[in-house]
Protein backbone atom coordinates (compact mmCIF):
# COMPACT_ATOMS: atom_id res chain seq x y z
CA UNK A 1 0.00 0.00 0.00
CA UNK A 2 2.77 2.44 0.96
CA UNK A 3 4.55 1.68 -2.32
CA UNK A 4 1.40 2.59 -4.25
CA UNK A 5 1.04 5.92 -2.35
CA UNK A 6 4.68 6.81 -3.09
CA UNK A 7 4.19 5.94 -6.76
CA UNK A 8 1.12 8.18 -7.04
CA UNK A 9 2.89 10.98 -5.17
CA UNK A 10 5.91 10.70 -7.50
CA UNK A 11 3.68 10.91 -10.59
CA UNK A 12 1.84 13.97 -9.22
CA UNK A 13 5.12 15.77 -8.43
CA UNK A 14 6.54 14.95 -11.87
CA UNK A 15 3.37 16.24 -13.57
CA UNK A 16 3.40 19.47 -11.57
CA UNK A 17 7.05 20.12 -12.45
CA UNK A 18 6.43 19.57 -16.16
CA UNK A 19 3.28 21.70 -16.19
CA UNK A 20 5.02 24.63 -14.43
CA UNK A 21 8.01 24.65 -16.75
CA UNK A 22 8.25 27.86 -18.80
CA UNK A 23 9.92 28.55 -22.10
CA UNK A 24 13.25 30.35 -21.57
CA UNK A 25 12.01 33.19 -23.83
CA UNK A 26 8.73 33.61 -21.94
CA UNK A 27 9.25 36.69 -19.79
CA UNK A 28 6.54 38.29 -17.73
CA UNK A 29 7.07 41.84 -19.02
CA UNK A 30 6.97 44.01 -22.08
CA UNK A 31 10.13 44.19 -24.14
CA UNK A 32 11.93 47.42 -25.02
CA UNK A 33 11.98 47.21 -28.80
CA UNK A 34 12.94 50.47 -30.52
CA UNK A 35 13.15 50.41 -34.32
CA UNK A 36 16.15 52.75 -34.48
CA UNK A 37 19.43 53.15 -32.63
CA UNK A 38 21.14 56.50 -33.16
CA UNK A 39 24.74 56.38 -31.97
CA UNK A 40 25.87 59.96 -31.57
CA UNK A 41 29.10 61.80 -30.93
CA UNK A 42 28.68 65.31 -29.47
CA UNK A 43 25.04 65.40 -30.59
CA UNK A 44 25.86 64.45 -34.19
CA UNK A 45 24.72 61.08 -35.57
CA UNK A 46 27.77 58.89 -36.12
CA UNK A 47 26.11 55.55 -36.90
CA UNK A 48 22.47 54.56 -37.21
CA UNK A 49 20.75 51.20 -37.00
CA UNK A 50 17.25 51.01 -38.48
CA UNK A 51 15.17 47.83 -38.19
CA UNK A 52 18.24 45.77 -37.33
CA UNK A 53 20.39 47.04 -40.24
CA UNK A 54 23.25 49.54 -40.20
CA UNK A 55 22.13 52.56 -42.23
CA UNK A 56 24.26 53.59 -45.20
CA UNK A 57 23.41 57.25 -44.56
CA UNK A 58 26.12 57.60 -41.89
CA UNK A 59 29.27 55.69 -40.88
CA UNK A 60 29.07 51.91 -41.08
CA UNK A 61 31.96 51.19 -38.68
CA UNK A 62 34.05 52.68 -35.90
CA UNK A 63 37.56 53.78 -36.92
CA UNK A 64 40.28 54.06 -34.26
CA UNK A 65 44.02 54.45 -34.08
CA UNK A 66 46.28 52.17 -32.06
CA UNK A 67 46.31 53.30 -28.41
CA UNK A 68 43.53 55.77 -29.19
CA UNK A 69 40.51 56.35 -26.95
CA UNK A 70 37.42 57.50 -28.83
CA UNK A 71 35.26 60.37 -27.77
CA UNK A 72 31.99 59.61 -26.00
CA UNK A 73 29.25 57.86 -27.94
CA UNK A 74 25.65 58.25 -26.72
CA UNK A 75 22.83 56.01 -27.86
CA UNK A 76 19.36 57.39 -28.49
CA UNK A 77 16.49 55.09 -29.38
CA UNK A 78 13.47 55.87 -31.56
CA UNK A 79 10.22 54.02 -32.10
CA UNK A 80 8.49 53.41 -35.45
CA UNK A 81 7.07 56.97 -35.34
CA UNK A 82 10.56 58.50 -35.00
CA UNK A 83 9.89 59.55 -31.41
CA UNK A 84 12.76 59.23 -28.93
CA UNK A 85 12.06 56.44 -26.44
CA UNK A 86 13.99 55.32 -23.38
CA UNK A 87 13.92 52.14 -21.34
CA UNK A 88 11.32 52.75 -18.65
CA UNK A 89 13.03 51.40 -15.55
CA UNK A 90 16.40 51.00 -13.87
CA UNK A 91 16.56 47.31 -14.73
CA UNK A 92 17.71 48.20 -18.26
CA UNK A 93 21.41 48.53 -19.04
CA UNK A 94 23.82 48.47 -21.94
CA UNK A 95 25.95 45.41 -22.50
CA UNK A 96 28.31 44.49 -25.33
CA UNK A 97 30.46 41.83 -26.94
CA UNK A 98 33.62 42.40 -28.94
CA UNK A 99 34.55 39.46 -31.17
CA UNK A 100 38.31 39.94 -30.68
CA UNK A 101 39.06 41.90 -27.48
CA UNK A 102 42.79 41.90 -28.32
CA UNK A 103 42.05 44.50 -31.07
CA UNK A 104 39.66 46.90 -29.34
CA UNK A 105 38.16 47.49 -25.93
CA UNK A 106 34.74 48.78 -24.84
CA UNK A 107 34.74 51.27 -21.97
CA UNK A 108 32.22 53.00 -19.74
CA UNK A 109 33.15 56.12 -17.86
CA UNK A 110 33.65 55.42 -14.18
CA UNK A 111 30.31 55.49 -12.37
CA UNK A 112 28.33 55.15 -15.60
CA UNK A 113 28.59 51.40 -16.10
CA UNK A 114 25.45 50.20 -17.87
CA UNK A 115 24.42 53.67 -19.08
CA UNK A 116 23.76 54.14 -22.77
CA UNK A 117 27.04 55.92 -23.43
CA UNK A 118 30.46 54.44 -24.05
CA UNK A 119 33.95 54.84 -25.48
CA UNK A 120 36.11 52.54 -27.56
CA UNK A 121 39.84 52.02 -27.27
CA UNK A 122 42.08 50.77 -30.08
CA UNK A 123 44.64 48.25 -28.86
CA UNK A 124 46.33 46.91 -31.99
CA UNK A 125 45.92 46.96 -35.79
CA UNK A 126 43.05 44.85 -37.03
CA UNK A 127 39.33 44.56 -37.48
CA UNK A 128 36.80 43.15 -35.04
CA UNK A 129 33.07 43.52 -34.43
CA UNK A 130 31.02 45.12 -31.68
CA UNK A 131 27.58 43.87 -30.72
CA UNK A 132 25.50 46.10 -28.43
CA UNK A 133 22.72 44.74 -26.23
CA UNK A 134 19.94 46.40 -24.26
CA UNK A 135 19.72 44.20 -21.21
CA UNK A 136 16.60 43.85 -19.06
CA UNK A 137 17.79 42.09 -15.96
CA UNK A 138 19.53 38.91 -17.09
CA UNK A 139 18.43 38.85 -20.74
CA UNK A 140 18.73 41.05 -23.84
CA UNK A 141 15.54 42.73 -25.06
CA UNK A 142 17.26 43.91 -28.24
CA UNK A 143 20.61 43.19 -29.89
CA UNK A 144 22.37 45.27 -32.54
CA UNK A 145 23.90 43.80 -35.67
CA UNK A 146 27.66 43.34 -35.61
CA UNK A 147 29.30 46.76 -36.02
CA UNK A 148 32.86 46.66 -37.42
CA UNK A 149 35.64 48.29 -35.43
CA UNK A 150 38.71 49.06 -37.52
CA UNK A 151 41.95 49.86 -35.68
CA UNK A 152 44.86 51.15 -37.76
Amino acid sequence: MLKKVWSILFVLIALSLVSCEKDADDHDHDHFEPTEWSIQNNGVVYLEIINGEISSEFNSSFLLGVNQLSEDYDILFRNEDGKIVEPDDDEYSLSWEIDDPSIAEFRFESGKEGDFEFKLFGITNGTTNLTLKVMHGDHADIISPKIPIIVQ
